[in-house]
C-alpha cells in the first residue's frame, strides 16, 4: 500500500525500515504515480474449495479501527484488473493465524496531543494532552484511479492504474473527564479548542498507542502534524466526546503523515 512494493524472501523490500527490531513501515516510497501489484487468491469452502485470483490488485485504502469491548483490526480495500477463476496456486503466504496471542487489545490504547506551536504555546491551549480512548478509527487512503479502454464490441479490463492525494484521517472517542486539577484531560481538550476563535489552523502531533503505552503487541501509530477539530458529546449510557483529525505533511511533497510501527511479544 505505502510504495512499490518487492515482495522478496518472506518480506516486503520497500516499506520495512531495517536495523531496528521492531517493525516500522513509513510512507517514504509512497509518492509515486503506480504502486505495486500482486495476484490475490481467495480460497472459498473446504472440502469442494473454488480459488479466485484478482490479476493486478493494488491495495486503495486501510481503516485501522479499534474499541473498548474489541481487538484492533484493519479492513482492506482496493481494486484489481480483473477475476479469473483459478486453480489452487503453487505457493501460499501463511501468517500465525491459530494463534490468539498476537491480538491486540485496544482496552487501554491512549493518545498524546502535543501542540506543535513555539515554546511559549498558543494562548489557551496546553502543550500537551493525554486521553485514554474508548474507540477511534484511523483510515489512510490512496485515492487511486483505474485506467479503462473504452473498446466497442468487447468487455472493457482496466490497463493499470494512477495514485491521487493520499488522505490521513480519523477519529478518537473517549470518556468525557472530571472537573480535576489537571488541565491536560478530555475535558480542558474541548474547552480550549472551542475557547480559540481567533486561531483558524491548529497544529498537534497525535501519538496513538493501540494496545497500550508499554504493553504487548501494540501498534504506535505517529502523526507529527494534525489538523483536530473541536470534539463533540455523545450522551449515551456514558458521556464521551469524539474528535475527528485529519494528518498532514510537512510540506508539500514530503510522506511523513503517519509512521506504523508494530510492536511484537
Amino acid at each position: 500500500m505505502s510504495g512499490p512494493a518487492v515482495y522478496s524472501g518472506y518480506a516486503f523490500t520497500d516499506q520495512i525500515v531495517p536495523g531496528i527490531s521492531n517493525s516500522v513501515i513509513d510512507f517514504s516510497e509512497s509518492n509515486k504515480s503506480t504502486l505495486g501489484t500482486a495476484n490475490i487468491y481467495f480460497v472459498l469452502g473446504n472440502a469442494n474449495k473454488k480459488y479466485y485470483k484478482i490479476s493486478k490488485a493494488v491495495v486503495n485504502e486501510a481503516s485501522i479501527d479499534f474499541d473498548i469491548d474489541g481487538i484492533a483490526m484493519i479492513n482492506w480495500s482496493g481494486f484489481g484488473a480483473e477475476i479469473i477463476e483459478s486453480t489452487q496456486p503453487t505457493a501460499t503466504v501463511f501468517e500465525a493465524i491459530t494463534a490468539t496471542s498476537n491480538f491486540i487489545r485496544n482496552r487501554l490504547t491512549q493518545v498524546a496531543v502535543a501542540q506543535n506551536l513555539s515554546a511559549t504555546g498558543q494562548s489557551g491551549l496546553e502543550a500537551s494532552y493525554a486521553l485514554t480512548l474508548t474507540g477511534g478509527n484511523i483510515t489512510i487512503n490512496n485515492n487511486i484511479t483505474f485506467i479503462t479502454p473504452e473498446e466497442l464490441g468487447s468487455v472493457n479490463i482496466p490497463i493499470g492504474h494512477v495514485t491521487g492525494t493520499r488522505s490521513v484521517s480519523g477519529s478518537m472517542t473517549c470518556y468525557l473527564s472530571l472537573d480535576t486539577a489537571a488541565t491536560n484531560n478530555s475535558s480542558d481538550l474541548w474547552a480550549d479548542l472551542k475557547s480559540i476563535t481567533s486561531v483558524i489552523t491548529n497544529d498537534f502531533g497525535l501519538t496513538f498507542s493501540i494496545g497500550g503505552a508499554t504493553g504487548t503487541p501494540r501498534l504506535v501509530v505517529t502523526m507529527p502534524s494534525c489538523h483536530v477539530d473541536i470534539p463533540t458529546h455523545s450522551i449515551e449510557d456514558v458521556i464521551s466526546l469524539e474528535t475527528n483529525f485529519n494528518a498532514l505533511p510537512s510540506t508539500i511533497d514530503a510522506t511523513n503523515e503517519a509512521t506504523l510501527t508494530y510492536v511484537g511479544i
